[in-house]
């Protein structure tokens, strides 16, 4: 309902006012009370309650307001009748006549006007229940020793009776719907949801109370898993409590804070991407909610008595309590959110990859920006018996791995952090956060292993250095070796003890990307060659030389030469000419 709407009608309502006591009809044959403009007004004000299920949040509302300690919601079905019940009870101070005709049945005319510690301030709630299309509405209630019943028809008449005395306060409100069938089953379901969204964090218990029916046994068992967690009491009825304490759902991570006077009362959270929400709550009772980033990237509820509604009840006041509410938000989220998501980060970093996955996801999604002393990443093997290292204490270089690996714990047996193993999807996501924050950089590594070698060996690779420093230039040193890491399947890699990235003993080193797959044949001086024993090329090389170790190191040598791109005409004609010269002496090359 819009403010201009509203207005028109409240100009309505102030035209009415002087010829008539109520919008409702009084008792059978008031003819003031007959005049359909009266209709038609309320039906504007039960339009404004998009949800149909918000009568139950009015409803509560007034329990509240009347000071009841408690709220019970007990929803019945009458199949023969095709009917359901819905009471909402509460032991609040009640209402005698003057209030029912005063109050309840006033539009726009209320007693909380006056009173800062009531929730509703336009007295326009009460017409929510005919948003249900009830047959009839019946309020019980009591006050002062007297009881009253109230009878509320939807053509708008009514009645009221006085049964006699009491010694108890309260009301109850009972509704009595149309419902056929299988159709309560849902209407179960949504009475559940409106109260769960309107009134999940009231600062009373709320008891959602469903009858049995049927031959004792509740009408559609599959009802209850959507209700939650819920119990059968003594008298047999199925109970599920509404209420909780100020909290958000589906959150990595949330923090809470109050404010200095105490009033405003916040939850900030961490949601996974396109989930933010932000929610308003006074008394528990939610006044609005957007899924508007106001905070961007998290998402947060804020309960405060003094926050209120627009008048069209389309919104928040934007008001100095909003506006130190959100300030509030803000400081969670800049100051206490991410001191939260560093712990979080340090404890599942240890022991937890799919924790610290999910919370990695969560910050990138949300762009949010951490130190390098609150960012940990997991280690994919323990370096002095961490699991896990804070962004501050890792070097400028660091390396991530998908695997563990023996490459991994070489590098962390050398003393070498490697982040990990991260699945391969992260990988991207952790090295541009890395340059951009943490200065991390990720490089892929080659483990060269030399492999034991035999006399056909050693054969082989003295024919084939002859036959590259002939044609070409002779490398530093040829190796035979085992590749572990991103070279795995390639044939051969250039870079020996010398230029590795680190050397873990007399038998193996690490190498980089670009050293690997460097020139060999450089101006600056030649490069070892390691040639990979797993490489179909440098095993077929390696089975033929044991008949024909010259032919075998010839194959070889040009496909280096090839890969290199040093093999043009001159030195394909050296390679052959080398080659037939030793056959025909029948000598091994020196």
């Amino acid at each position: 309902m819009t403010h201009r709407a509203v207005a028109k009608v409240a100009r309505r309502w102030d035209n009415l006012w002087s010829t008539m006591e109520s919008p409702y009809r009084g008792a059978a044959g008031s003819e003031m009370l007959e005049r359909a403009s009266s209709r038609g007004l309320v039906d504007e004000v039960v339009s404004q309650f998009a949800d149909s299920f918000a009568f139950l949040r009015e409803l509560v509302q007034n329990a509240i307001d009347a000071g009841s300690p408690t709220v019970d919601v007990e929803i019945s079905h009458d199949p023969d009748a095709r009917l359901a019940r819905v009471v909402v009870r509460d032991r609040g101070e009640g209402m005698d006549r003057e209030l029912l005709e005063g109050s309840l049945l006033v539009l726009f005319r209320s007693t909380k006007d006056q009173d800062v510690s009531k929730i509703g301030k336009f007295g326009i709630g009460f017409a929510s229940v005919l948003a249900a299309r009830p047959n009839i509405v019946i309020v019980e209630t009591s006050r002062g020793g007297q009881r009253y019943t109230l009878h509320l028809s939807p053509d708008l008449s009514y009645q009221i009776f006085e049964p006699g005395p009491s010694t108890r306060t309260g009301t109850s409100v009972e509704l009595e719907i149309p419902i056929a069938g299988l159709a309560f089953t849902q209407f179960v379901a949504r009475c559940h949801d409106a109260l769960r969204r309107w009134c999940r964090h009231t600062l009373v218990p709320i008891r959602l109370l469903l009858r049995r029916w049927h031959t004792g046994e509740l009408h559609n068992e599959s009802l209850l898993p959507q209700l939650g967690h819920g119990h059968v009491g003594e008298d047999g009825r199925f109970e599920v409590r509404i209420d909780a304490p100020l909290g958000l759902d589906d959150v990595v991570v949330q923090v809470h804070g109050v404010s200095a006077d105490g009033c405003t009362e916040a939850v900030v959270g961490l949601v996974q991407k396109d989930q933010v929400r932000a929610s308003f709550y006074n008394r528990g009772l939610l006044l609005y909610e957007s899924t508007v980033a106001l905070v961007p990237g998290v998402t947060f509820k804020v309960l405060d008595a003094r926050l209120g509604h627009t008048l069209s009840r389309d919104d928040v006041r934007r008001d100095d309590v909003f506006h130190q509410a959100m300030e509030l938000v803000r400081q969670l989220a800049e100051r206490d959110l991410p001191a939260a998501l560093a712990d979080e980060l340090a404890r599942a970093a240890a022991s937890d990859g799919a924790r610290w996955r999910e919370l990695f996801d969560a910050v990138d999604a949300a762009g949010l920006t951490l130190t390098a002393d609150q960012w940990s990443f997991p280690l994919a093997a323990p370096l002095a018996g961490a699991l896990a290292q804070r962004a501050s204490a890792l070097p400028r270089r660091v390396w991530a791995t998908a695997a563990q690996t023996p490459l991994v714990e070489a590098l962390a047996a050398a003393g070498l952090p490697v982040l990990g193993p991260l699945a391969p999807a992260l990988h991207g996501a952790v090295e541009r956060r890395s340059r951009r924050e943490l200065r991390i950089v990720e490089h892929e590594l080659t483990l060269v292993e030399l492999a034991p070698m035999d006399a056909a060996d050693t054969a082989l690779l003295a024919a084939l250095s002859a036959l590259l420093a002939h044609a070409h230039r002779a490398p530093r040193e040829l190796w035979l070796a085992s590749f572990q890491g991103a070279f795995a399947a390639a044939a051969w890699v250039t870079g020996g003890p010398r230029q590795a990235l680190v050397v873990l003993d007399e038998r193996r080193w690490v190498i980089e990307p670009a050293q690997a797959s460097g020139s060999a044949f450089s101006r600056w001086g030649s490069r070892s060659i390691a040639l990979n024993v797993g490489a179909r090329l440098i095993d077929a090389a390696r089975r033929r030389s044991l008949a024909e170790p010259l032919q075998a190191a010839a194959l070889l040598a040009r496909a280096i030469l090839l890969q290199q791109e040093e093999l043009d005409e001159a030195a394909s004609l050296r390679l052959l000419e080398y080659t037939l010269e030793r056959l025909a002496l029948g000598e091994e090359p020196a």
